[in-house]
């Protein structure tokens, strides 16, 4: 990928959330009226009775986990025998895994991924609970994939949720998890125990640190990084000043000693460079003494990279410190197969810094890859669409909307425009443009993508149009009948979407992820039209997937979130981490 691709792609990431997140507001959170709760709880109770046809364990545990997240306000009683029941169903399903088969492993990141939602949905009423069912449904640690630091920074995350109530006991979870090595969610926990307790949290501060010193940073690069990361994250005042410098010492003086051409320390050493070079602020503040030593350090360091990557650490420092011009002036120093990529850095420098005028004539002037040069044009021209939205000139956004060649970011804008309108109570100019964006996702190909879109716009009709919204649902609903049928018959041809004869929630493949989205749009719809949602649901053939999308429609009609783009996913995360 060009680095041209990999800006534009991080612009995307960066652009589009935002776009579903405005688009999403216009979901009503309003309070459920009594009628409706008494009819979704009526539904709930339908769901909960036909739990034991689910013969998919997995399924079973999401389903029951789901169901004592939801009555817990009512009847914590039964909620917690519910949960009684996920952790022994959970304790189970790893126990019954074979640990000697080659393909464990596919069975093995599935249940840690609905242990961590287990967890995060217990967390959100019991974190004491939460903890117990992390250490009973535990692999053995020669387990395929098995990762202790991933464990132990789950039960750092529960610590996190404990502290609230009872620092002590969280302060003491994290000695035992230092115990047994360094880990990043311990920087967490930090923050978190020093808006709970201060005392505790300077106790902590001071324990990694002794840790820290222990290690062998020079060749424990991961504790290094995590050294690094407690410099930047928590600094005086909120941490102690003394500690600190006792930290920033230690983090220089394995640093200096590492040889720069040492190729066991090399790695380690250009990470430093990296980290220490931008704090730099931080060493001439808190160890004067040593800021010409780093600095001549770093000059060998430097020496030590190849040429091309000395070329790239002299660019990033002067994007991120120079001016634009500082930044087209490295261009003659660069051979000519890497000069475009400095315009580039030089044209997104100019646009960063609002000058989008410059940006687009460094474009056309420098960027003489004609690919690369209507790329970077185009995604200006999108930064510009966004930028128009959020300042709220949607005229202006439409007209520079025309110049996109992407449908999906058309489809977007429009929903994104539509709710904009919707909230000033322009239902006719919000029709024109879902209608407009319907017309140009009618015309994309039959695939994956176009129900996507489809159902992008069913969420958005539903404040402008809700019949609209139903109808684009009720022929996805059909469609996706059709499709999965088909996958059953394939089952096992290419991809895996059964197991013990039920569609899997969670399947490692795109088709999962289609009927994940079309549950997900069918319980937004509810929040407007409980009935019409369930009688939707009921057309579904599979019965799993109907009893799911009617456990969905459930938690969005009265909590009004639905159950995330994962089968049994909760509201909240604890952690956020990611295997």
């Amino acid at each position: 990928m060009s680095r041209l691709s990999v800006l534009t792609f991080t612009l995307l990431l960066f652009l589009f959330p935002r776009a579903l997140a405005a688009q999403q507001t216009a979901i009503t959170n309003e309070p459920t009226p009594p009628a409706i709760e008494k009819k979704a709880f009526d539904l709930l109770e339908t769901v909960a009775s036909r739990i034991s046809t689910l013969r998919y364990p997995e399924n079973r545990i999401a389903v029951s986990c789901a169901i004592a997240d939801l009555v817990w306000s009512k009847d914590e009683k039964r909620a917690r025998a519910l949960f009684e029941n996920v952790s022994r169903e959970e304790a189970a399903l790893v126990a019954s895994v074979d640990l000697s088969d080659q393909r464990a492993y596919e069975l093995i990141s599935p249940i840690n991924s609905q242990r961590q939602e287990v967890i995060n949905r217990m967390a959100l009423h019991d974190p004491d609970m939460a903890l117990a069912f992390l250490r009973a449904t535990r692999f053995p640690a020669d387990a395929p994939m098995y990762s202790s630091n991933w464990e132990r920074n789950l039960e750092l995350s529960l610590s996190r949720a404990i502290a609230a109530k009872d620092p002590e006991r969280a302060l003491k979870i994290a000695r035992e998890s230092l115990s047994k090595g360094l880990t990043y969610e311990l920087i967490s926990l930090l923050a978190e125990l020093e808006r709970k307790n201060k005392p505790a949290a300077q106790s902590l501060y001071e324990s990694v640190i002794n840790r820290i010193k222990d290690e062998d940073l020079s060749r424990n690069q991961e504790a290094a990084n995590i050294a690094i990361n407690l410099l930047t994250s928590f600094q005086p005042p909120l941490a102690n000043e003394d500690l600190f410098r006792d930290l920033l010492e230690t983090v220089i003086k394995s640093a200096l000693s590492m040889t720069p051409a040492d190729p066991l320390t090399q790695q380690t050493a250009q990470n430093y460079f990296g980290s220490l070079f931008s704090s730099m602020q931080l060493v001439e503040k808190y160890a004067p003494a040593r800021a010409r030593a780093v600095r001549d350090w770093s000059q060998a360091i430097t020496r030590t990279l190849d040429p091309h990557n000395q070329m790239y650490s002299e660019l990033n420092q002067t994007v991120q410190n120079g001016s634009v011009d500082d930044v087209l002036a490295l261009a003659p120093k660069f051979p000519s197969e890497m000069r475009n990529q400095v315009y580039q850095q030089a044209a997104w420098k100019a646009s960063s810094d609002g000058d989008i005028a410059r940006a687009r004539q460094i474009a056309a002037d420098y960027i003489s890859d004609p690919v690369q040069r209507r790329q970077f044009l185009e995604q200006i021209n999108n930064q510009q669409t966004w930028t128009a939205i959020n300042d709220n000139k949607l005229a202006e956004a439409r007209a520079l909307l025309a110049k996109s060649s992407s449908v999906e970011l058309r489809v977007q804008v429009l929903c994104r425009i539509a709710a904009t309108l919707m909230a000033k109570d322009n239902k006719k100019e919000a029709l024109d443009c879902l209608n407009e964006a319907r017309a140009l996702v009618s015309a994309l190909p039959r695939n994956s993508t176009k129900v996507w879109q489809q159902m992008q716009l069913a969420s958005a009709y539903a404040t402008v149009e809700l019949d609209q919204s139903f109808a684009l649902m009720q022929a996805i609903v059909i469609q996706l009948n059709e499709l999965v049928m088909a996958a059953v018959v394939m089952d096992g041809f290419e991809n895996r979407y059964l197991r013990r004869g039920e569609w899997m929630m969670n399947g490692p493949n795109n088709m999962a992820n289609i009927v994940t989205n079309m549950r997900h749009t069918i319980a937004q719809l509810a929040r407007f039209d409980l009935d019409r949602a369930e009688t939707l649901s009921d057309q579904l053939e599979r019965p799993e997937i109907r009893l799911m999308t009617q456990l969905e429609i459930v938690q969005s009609t009265l909590t009004g979130a639905s159950m995330g783009p994962m089968m049994g996913q909760p509201r909240n995360f604890i952690g956020g981490l990611v295997r």
